[in-house]
């Protein structure tokens, strides 16, 4: 399948539910990116210029999981700074939302050629419930242009390991090996231009999510 190709079929319930119980992997990952799903808010204009490719950068919850089509430099302490150099403007998005008891899935694909950025509130369970998103921390991933590179960054206040061996096309993996308990409370996207980004509705329990980050859009592939 080309960037340029869309399947009209929904993902299965078995197809969704296998991934998400290994991890968010399993065979059907893929298709989670070149599907669109059922249920979702997606615009068919937007959805059909983010490219259904597996992204270059993949986020995952249940920890908090980047992977990388190459490798992440790393600097800072307290907050970490993470960055793939010359990866040029996050360009497109698409946010995968899954609840894993009821196998529901939501999908939020996003286009801007001015550039993207993304809110990620880290929720921590503390004695027995979720504390309130105004106290939970931020990660945040943007776009920097030093010395006329234009880079990916995430800063989070994590330090994330780097993980086994490289997949291919995956030329780096990193994940927090911390004990904490804690889950993505909430994302927000942020464009850069005037076009308003989809409303991602509230975590509730058993939402996970997959966030594919893309330095292009099926038009000027």
């Amino acid at each position: 399948m080309t960037s340029k190709e869309k399947t009209t079929a929904g993902i299965t319930r078995r197809e969704l539910i296998k991934p998400v119980s290994v991890g968010l992997f399993g065979f059907a990952f893929l298709n989670l990116f070149n599907k669109p799903s059922s249920g979702g808010t997606e615009n068919s204009v937007i959805l059909d210029a983010v490219p259904s490719d597996l992204p270059p950068i993949i986020i995952k919850s249940g920890s908090f999981t980047i992977e990388s089509d190459e490798p992440l430099t790393e600097s800072g302490s307290g907050t970490y700074n993470y960055k793939r150099l010359g990866f040029k403007l996050i360009q497109a998005v698409r946010v995968i939302k899954v609840n894993e008891q009821t196998g529901v899935t939501e999908t939020f694909p996003f286009v801007d050629v001015n550039g993207i950025e993304l809110d990620i509130r880290l929720q921590y369970y503390v004695s027995g419930s979720w504390q309130p998103l105004a106290q939970s921390s931020l990660a945040q991933i943007k776009n920097e242009t030093v010395q006329g590179s234009t880079n990916f960054v995430l800063s989070i206040a994590k330090d994330l390991d780097k993980k086994g061996k490289s997949k291919p096309r995956r030329k780096e993996k990193r994940e927090d090996s911390g004990s904490d308990v804690f889950r993505f409370g909430s994302v927000v996207i942020r464009g850069k231009g005037t076009v308003l980004p989809p409303v991602i509705p509230p975590t509730v329990e058993g939402d996970e999510y997959i966030i594919g980050l893309y330095n292009y859009y099926t038009a000027n592939k």
